[in-house]
């Protein structure tokens, strides 16, 4: 049994996904009492803000375009759907991640940064993937330099996790410069990560039989089981992003006609 007690075993979708709602929950804020006055302000006028005020809204859009067109350069996001086991075990997993936050202000947690369970939660479904559907497991060989290669570096992970079960996913700390599973608004799971741009040098590398090994290697055959689940392009918008459109139209931004065309 896994850190998370559980293992999958599942097969391949073999669809394009795309990429869902950025946002988690509604996309208005709780509107507020106070009325907004002109520029785009809070709430009632359909006066577009000029000036200073719409280069700013303007300026800060476009950044936050940018942002997602570099993040979709340098991360890759797999989506499962939300009645995958994939899907509820991230979601299990990032439940117990929070269960174990110290309460005590300026305590770190036990298991490190959030992408550390994350990519251990990736390794545990990896796992029961090659385990249980032998066509992946050869499509991998292919991929992925051959049979020796892959089952060595299988089996280091594989101890990797049941390192995992003593020391907890503080272990995986060095693989990625990023990782995060969030749930979209229509319940799935997007999950996006960063390999570390180098060589796992950590002390569980040493103790699994892992040490030299190259992050991006090791990350991109965790992920390779859901190779036809990758989303392509930049994330859609965000809450934040909407609003600000919205209020360049000289909209509130609790206001959300017409908001599929912004």
């Amino acid at each position: 049994m896994g850190f998370l007690d559980t293992m999958v075993v599942d097969s391949l979708s073999g669809k394009r996904k795309d990429h869902p709602a950025a946002s988690t929950g509604s996309s208005s804020p709780a509107k507020s009492s106070k009325g907004g006055g002109g520029g785009g302000g809070g709430g009632g006028g359909k006066d577009k803000p000029s000036g200073a005020k719409k280069l700013l809204l303007k300026g800060t859009k476009t950044a936050m375009a940018g942002l997602r067109t570099l993040e979709a350069d340098v991360r890759e996001t797999i989506r499962h759907e939300k009645d995958s086991m994939e899907a509820k075990q991230y979601k299990k997993a990032m439940a117990a991640f929070n269960e174990k936050k110290p309460k005590e202000k300026g305590v770190g947690h036990p298991w490190g940064a959030p992408r550390n369970v994350v990519i251990a939660t990736m390794a545990e479904l990896a796992c029961g993937k090659f385990a249980g559907t032998p066509d992946i497991h050869k499509m991998a060989e292919a991929a992925f330099g051959g049979r020796e290669v892959v089952q060595t570096t299988l089996g280091a992970i594989a101890k990797m996790l049941e390192k995992t079960n003593k020391d907890g996913p503080i272990i995986w700390s060095g693989l990625t410069t990023f990782a995060r599973a969030r749930e979209a608004r229509n319940g799935d799971v997007i999950v996006s990560y960063s390999p570390h741009k180098g060589r796992f040098l950590k002390p569980a590398a040493k103790d699994t039989g892992m040490l030299g090994a190259q992050c991006e290697y090791v990350i991109e055959l965790l992920a390779f089981p859901w190779c036809d689940d990758h989303l392509d392009g930049p994330a859609p918008r965000g809450t934040l992003e909407r609003q600000m459109e919205r209020l360049l139209r000289g909209l509130s931004i609790d206001d959300e006609e017409d908001d599929a065309d912004i």
